[in-house]
């Protein structure tokens, strides 16, 4: 096939992968719009939950600073309509909570108050089963429906001040309850930037539509977890619209540089490549290098293919003996590496090679004896990480140890603690480095484990033997003290014995407590027997 022929089809290649190039360029500006809107929808939902959680967190708050108090769990049981009317009236007006109750023990209602505008609420009641779940103390919100309307209420028992935990058993039950009427919604509105509908209808999907409309659906919830209402948001993004048109701007224009690049490239292909490539075709085939002179003067790619053509017999007898040197090199390599692999299969210390993500490659001896295994293949067989052979309690150890080795730092005298095949716990201090490949890279990894049983056993013993000693320092000491209390103790019974001689019973009752004074003595002189190795004082 002729040169022209196959820059040809060159051409017709390169045409192709342009073309597939800006398919595929066309198909990610399109996911990148559907992810932009994917993104958008998800945190405008995440903003919309987060706002009507700080809502709810604030009622709930509120409920939790009013029902624990002095003032008002006194009126539960006193039931002062002064006090009701100069502290419970104002927080509907001052808060704007339409709704204000309050429920006893028995879940009964015993107060209600309602703002002006909703007189109806004061025939709200709760139901028995809030009240039986609030039995043990606490806080729930909840929304609930009454007549027409969606209420979010918070219930919390009531405690006196000195009971911040509500341990105690509740003295009733404080509500308070926002409405979700339309004054309400519309001033949401109005803060959020949405348009807001409530409806006890299922609205359907989530939506997000061809011209960037955004649909929400909020689910409120009852004390059952029942669906009782749901709210709708619905927007729109004007700035993914605008980034839309900015896109179709770009895939337009990659169009137009691409059909302008294949349209310069088939001209300067069939004058700057045919011409050099016929030339260097013929040298070639005659096996001439005279005929490519003349490119060799030239300040180009060809110039130096020519070059190259030129030299290629000149390097043929030092490319020989460079295969005769590197032949030489990878037989003593061979032997090194075999060198190496005796003196780690030897010592006594476990060697252990992962890949850089841990995985084990192999390991020498001592590994298999130190955590059990019979053979290097079943470790290999089971896909091992060196990390499944450390307790889960290290494993946050070891993963910092691989960060280290990472940046190049080597890893010396670490102590972890490890696990074999039969479950049993390894204490082993640990050294690790990194194995470089060819490119000087990092390609493996070699930990070093020296196993510590031995030497944590005499670390036990010894500082038991050292506690054992602390302890009977200590109760000798006490030991002491408490003596004197009860010498003291003993004289004072005896000096009181001698002043009321007149009174039998009086001095029946020292008697008995200078025997139990005496008893004390007795175990007081045990306790030092024990602790001095030798008689009391």
């Amino acid at each position: 096939m002729r040169i022209s022929s196959r820059l040809l089809i060159l051409f017709v290649v390169i045409a192709i992968v342009f073309v597939a190039f800006f398919y595929l360029f066309y198909h990610i500006k399109r996911e990148e719009m559907r992810l932009y809107q994917e993104s958008d929808h998800n945190q405008r939902k995440y903003t919309l939950d987060t706002i009507l959680d700080i809502k709810a967190d604030e009622q709930k708050l509120m409920g939790e600073s009013f029902s624990i108090s002095d003032a008002l769990y006194n009126y539960i049981f006193e039931r002062d309509p002064r006090w009701a009317r100069n502290n419970l009236e104002p927080v509907n007006t001052v808060f704007g909570y339409p709704l204000l109750q309050l429920y006893d023990a028995q879940g009964q209602k015993i107060y209600s108050n309602t703002m002006e505008t909703n007189p109806g609420f004061a025939e709200y009641t709760l139901e028995s089963a809030i009240t039986d779940t609030l039995s043990k103390g606490g806080v729930i919100g909840f929304y609930d429906i009454f007549h027409q309307y969606t209420l979010y209420c918070t219930v919390a028992s009531i405690h006196p001040g000195y009971d911040p935990l509500r341990e105690s058993k509740p003295a009733g039950y404080f509500l308070i309850a926002e409405v979700f009427d339309y004054p309400y919604l519309r001033d949401l509105s109005s803060e959020l930037n949405y348009n807001i509908s409530i409806s006890r209808v299922d609205p359907g999907n989530e939506s997000m539509g061809e011209g960037y409309d955004t649909r929400i659906n909020k689910a409120l919830k009852n004390y059952n977890n029942d669906t009782v209402a749901w709210l709708s948001f619905d927007s729109s993004n004007p700035f993914l619209q605008r980034l839309r048109s900015l896109g179709n701007l770009i895939l337009f224009g990659t169009i137009g540089f691409i059909f302008v690049f294949l349209l310069m490239q088939f001209f300067l292909i069939q004058q700057w490549i045919s011409q050099p490539m016929s030339l260097i075709s013929q040298s070639l085939k005659d096996n001439d290098p005279s005929s490519i002179h003349e490119l060799s003067n030239k300040n180009n790619e060809f110039a130096d293919v020519a070059n190259l053509i030129e030299r290629f017999f000149a390097q043929k007898e030092e490319l020989i003996k460079e295969i005769e040197e590197r032949a030489r090199t990878e037989a003593l390599l061979r032997e090194v590496e075999e060198q190496t692999r005796k003196i780690i299969f030897t010592i006594p210390e476990s060697v252990v090679v992962t890949d850089l993500d841990g995985h084990i490659l192999s390991v020498n001896d001592e590994s298999l004896k130190i955590y059990k295994f019979d053979s290097e293949a079943e470790i290999i067989k089971r896909s091992l990480k060196l990390e499944d052979l450390v307790i889960s309690s290290d494993r946050q150890h070891l993963k910092r140890m691989f960060q280290d080795l990472y940046k190049g730092i080597y890893v010396k005298n670490q102590e972890l603690c490890f696990r074999d095949s039969m479950g049993e716990s390894i204490p082993c201090l640990l050294s690790a480095s990194v194995i470089l490949n060819d490119d000087n890279k990092p390609g493996k990894l070699v930990f070093v484990t020296r196993d510590l049983t031995d030497i944590k056993s005499l670390e036990t013993q010894l500082r038991q033997s050292q506690k054992m000693e602390s302890i009977g320092t200590m109760a000798g000491g006490i030991a002491h003290d408490f003596n004197n209390i009860i010498t003291i103790i003993a004289g004072y019974i005896a000096l009181s014995t001698g002043k009321i001689e007149t009174c039998v019973e009086a001095q029946n009752d020292l008697d008995e407590a200078l025997k139990a004074c005496l008893r004390a003595k007795s175990l007081i002189g045990k306790i030092l027997t024990f602790t001095r190795k030798g008689e009391p004082d």
